[in-house]
């Protein structure tokens, strides 16, 4: 009894750290330039200097999605139990670490675990990770214990569909925007209502502090927002590590803007100098719209991206990859599709639906072997 007991506890914990583990790879896999300027905060406190949006911080963002994101999957199917539990201990036992450090000194208000999906406080996520610091280990006495969902002869191949999804996600949603967008400046919200209290506290803090300099030091905020027609508002928070290797693009939306009498404006936290080095670069002859940093990272993880704004609204969102050009200029004016549900089933389904065929032949294939020795056994029997 107390043996089937343990088997029990031993399993309930490996499920629920592999679906922290899934969760926490798989949030940070379709948002890493996100993950890249939280890892950003983390070596700026501890006076570590490497370039914004850098490949360095881009690769360890992804590194760290893919990481997870595959530990969870070895945890879910009892894939190399061994190698699984030992790893799940020795992360957890880091990550801990880390998050009493954080707890005392407070370097983030956010550790970025789980991206913008989830925002827990420096108290809670030491007690999550305490909790799934006694999971692991658990799991790490007794990996023997995780039942196997999977061939050990046949999980290479489970390996390989999991291991080039999450890469698949993560390039995908760094070239473009985020694959799910948990942003307060995902499409479609109102920022005009939530700035107004009438979608509650949470969306009025979002935006309470929101503020946009022009000419004159004139907060523009208020005349953005009550505009009922279109306005374009491309957002930098560094020119100097912006991609000007768009301007054409750039110039020519600008052109098309001025064709069809659409506002557009650049809003950036970058100095005068900064400034006037990215209009010798582009010969961008846009308006310019002073902004806070912090603000502008949030409103699309993308340098340049580009928000298209109408009657307080988020109608669009674009990367610097996929700009708005003349042919699909009209389209670009329609209101965005913006179903977080059916997004995450068809990003579910396009993973989901091949493991569980390679599940699925892989029991077909255990099975023939089973019952093949059954039948041998079976004749060796009758012959004796």
């Amino acid at each position: 009894m107390q043996r089937h007991l343990l088997v029990v506890f031993v399993n309930l914990c490996r499920f629920l750290l592999a679906a922290t583990f899934l969760f926490s790879g798989f949030v940070k896999a379709v948002d890493p330039m996100g993950m890249s300027i939280k890892l950003q905060a983390y070596f700026t406190h501890w006076h570590i200097l490497l370039r914004e949006e850098g490949l360095m911080l881009t690769a360890l963002a992804i590194f760290l999605a893919v990481a997870e994101f595959m530990l969870g999957v070895y945890l879910f199917l009892g894939m190399r139990r061994k190698f699984a539990s030992i790893a799940t201990f020795i992360v957890m036992l880091a990550m801990t670490a880390l998050t009493v450090y954080i707890y005392i000194y407070s370097p983030v208000t956010d550790c970025g675990c789980f991206g913008d999906a989830i925002k827990l406080t420096n108290g809670e996520t030491l007690l999550k990770n305490i909790i799934l610091l006694g999971a692991a280990t658990l799991v790490l006495c007794f990996p023997q214990h995780m039942r196997r969902l999977v061939s050990e002869r046949n999980q290479w191949l489970t390996s390989i569909v999991a291991i080039i999804y999450i890469i698949s996600l993560a390039l995908y949603s760094r070239h473009y925007l985020p694959a799910l967008d948990f942003s307060p400046y995902k499409v479609g919200t109102d920022i005009r209502a939530s700035r107004e209290g009438k979608l509650g506290e949470k969306a009025f803090e979002d935006f309470a502090n929101l503020w946009m300099m022009g000419k004159g030091d004139i907060d523009m905020v208020d005349s953005l927002l009550n505009d009922t027609g279109y306005t374009f508002l491309l957002v930098s928070p560094n020119l100097q590590t912006a991609d000007d290797g768009i301007s054409d693009r750039i110039n020519d939306l600008h052109d098309l803007c001025a064709d069809t009498r659409i506002h557009l404006y650049m809003l950036t936290a970058s100095d005068s100098m900064a400034i006037g080095h990215w209009i010798d670069r582009t010969g961008a002859a846009y308006p310019f719209l002073l902004g806070e940093k912090e603000q502008i990272s949030t409103m699309a993880h993308s340098n340049p991206g580009l928000l298209l704004l109408k009657d307080g609204r988020i109608f669009g969102k674009w990367s610097a990859n996929n700009l708005p050009a003349e042919e699909g200029f009209s389209q670009a004016l329609q209101p965005h599709s913006s179903d977080m549900s059916k997004e995450i089933s068809k990003l579910a389904i396009i993973f989901f639906v091949p493991l569980f065929f390679v599940i699925f032949a892989d029991n077909i294939w255990v099975g023939s072997k089973y019952f093949k020795r059954h039948r041998q056994r079976r004749r060796r029997h009758s012959q004796s």
